[in-house]
């Protein structure tokens, strides 16, 4: 299932924000959990309390340096959230948030791309290496092959966050049917936060749910859950 958490800010972003709507979701990815920080320019790849052992000896770039409750010092203005259930590639090469060899591209991913082989075997043949078996990083390579379009070769259900450290762009997209939800609230002062559950913005100070009176009736009266 897996799930994923993302704050952006003009502000300083407290990790423990991050970290508290990334428990929340501990249901959704029981394998291993993960963090990067973003700052202006650099980055820091952090590790929580369920990120595997084995994840801290991977030796690639999106490899964790420090635990994410030790990071409270670094000025990020953006921040990426990952819980993961394992399913195509059940190796600690798997571990998100992901990146690319160079560590431009990061993504935040839950979901499965269907047509994933076909579309890694594409990029093959225009010169895209790969380093493991995940669908993951073929999403990954389709969108610096392709751009915010890579969307529209995907057959299958997802939700993600990609941020291009160069250009900095973040890219959040969702499937077309919204099989794997995702949700964003902007707070009461401007920062915006994006979730796989709306609960998971009940961390953050300053949330106040509110009842969608029109939607309460539809379900109630004529039990309809999806418009």
């Amino acid at each position: 299932m897996c799930g994923i958490s993302g704050v952006l800010s003009s502000r300083k972003i407290d990790p423990l924000t991050l970290l508290g709507m990334n428990n929340t979701i501990k249901h959704r990815g029981p394998d291993d959990e993960g963090y990067v920080l973003f700052s202006d320019d650099s980055y820091l790849v952090l590790a929580g309390d369920d990120t595997s052992k084995e994840v801290w000896h991977l030796g690639d770039v999106h490899t964790p340096k420090q635990q994410i409750s030790d990071s409270s010092d670094f000025d990020s203005k953006l921040a990426f959230g990952h819980r993961r259930l394992s399913i195509l590639d059940l190796s600690i090469a798997g571990h998100q948030p992901m990146c690319d060899q160079h560590a431009r591209y990061w993504i935040t991913y839950n979901g499965e791309i269907y047509n994933y082989l076909e579309i890694k075997a594409e990029l093959q043949l225009l010169g895209h290496e790969f380093r493991t078996a995940t669908d993951t990083e073929v999403i990954i390579a389709a969108y610096k092959q392709w751009g915010v379009s890579c969307q529209h070769k995907f057959n299958g259900m997802w939700s993600f966050a990609l941020y291009d450290t160069h250009d900095r762009s973040l890219f959040l997209s969702r499937d077309r049917f919204g099989i794997k939800p995702l949700y964003y609230w902007i707070g009461p002062c401007g920062s915006v936060y994006f979730a796989s559950e709306i609960k998971q913005f009940t961390t953050i100070n300053g949330w106040c749910a509110t009842l969608n009176g029109a939607r309460a009736y539809d379900y109630l009266y004529y039990s309809l859950t999806d418009h």
